[in-house]
Formats: structure tokens, sequence, C-alpha cells
């Protein structure tokens, strides 16, 4: 099964101190549901890990998952980039 990537790498910081590019919706789906996740599982979170699934299955554009880990990535506070 090919790699489902984003449009666009999605740059996260990571402790301490390095970064981390995104740039599949595999990539994000490993790292929201790994321990390593720093922030709440929260709506934001849950919201991610579905679309990032949906795209795995096939069921969901990577544009939606891109997007949603974007949003909860920034709202987890480790969103690198602007």
């Amino acid at each position: 099964m090919a790699e489902k990537l984003f449009h666009r790498s999605i740059a996260v910081t990571r402790d301490p101190g390095g970064s981390l590019k995104i740039a599949s919706a595999e990539q994000a789906a490993e790292l929201l549901m790994s321990a390593a996740w720093p922030g709440e599982r929260d709506e934001w979170h849950r919201d991610a890990v579905d679309a990032c699934l949906k795209v795995i299955e096939g069921n969901r554009s990577t544009e939606d998952a891109e997007k949603a880990f974007r949003q909860a990535a920034d709202k987890a506070g480790i969103l690198a980039e602007g």
C-alpha cells in the first residue's frame, strides 16, 4: 500500500529542542497515537487521529488529514511553522 503523502510536510518541535517533519497520514497517526504526543487528547487530537486513520483506510483525502494534524499540532503548541 502506498504511503498517503501530505501536499506539504508539517514541521513540529520535539524535546529537547529538535524538530521533525511529518510528511504523511501514517507519520501523523503514529505521532498522534504515541506516548510522545505532548498535547492533550482533546477534540483537536481526536479529529486528527480520525482523519489520519480514515485517509489510511482510503475513506478521506490527505488534505483532510493534513489540515486536522496541523490544527492539532498548533493547539498542542508544537507546530514549528507560521
